[in-house]
């Protein structure tokens, strides 16, 4: 029985350090390959719970979606937060369309390059989640 309970724990802490060191590396390298004068301009941080079914009781459960908070620090960057690594690819396209005004479009390309040369301050945080439960590719967000 001490050998499960060790077991368990060690599995469970695990868990943890597995959740804790979950990756930014593919978005700030896709900010590095598509907008190389920023790449210095934005902060990612994987924060609060993933997405998924989080039990309330024994008998409820309540679904935390992809969310994620856009602003800016004291020292002029950009912080995007988020509970995935898609949340923060979703906030980092919120702020880029609704705040630089670039977009990548499929019919017509990629305007990432007229991005303005000092990126817009916000004054409030940006933030949103999705709207479903299980993102997959072009469905909403």
């Amino acid at each position: 029985m001490r050998l499960f309970k060790l077991i368990a724990w060690a599995f469970a802490a695990g868990a943890v350090a597995l959740r804790t060191t979950e990756s930014t590396a593919g978005v700030e390298s896709l900010v590095r390959r598509r907008l190389p004068q920023h790449a210095d301009s934005f902060r990612f941080e994987i924060v609060g719970e993933p997405a998924a079914t989080v039990a309330r009781s024994d008998i409820e459960t309540e679904r935390v979606n992809d969310s994620y908070s856009v602003s800016s620090t004291s020292d002029g960057k950009i912080l995007v937060q988020g509970n995935t690594v898609g949340a923060l690819f979703f906030g980092l396209h919120a702020y880029l369309s609704s705040q630089a005004h670039v977009d990548v479009w499929w019919f017509i390309g990629s305007q990432l390059h007229k991005a303005p040369r000092e990126l817009p301050v916000l004054s409030s945080p940006l933030t949103g989640s999705s709207v479903v439960p299980y993102r997959y590719y072009l469905n909403a967000g």
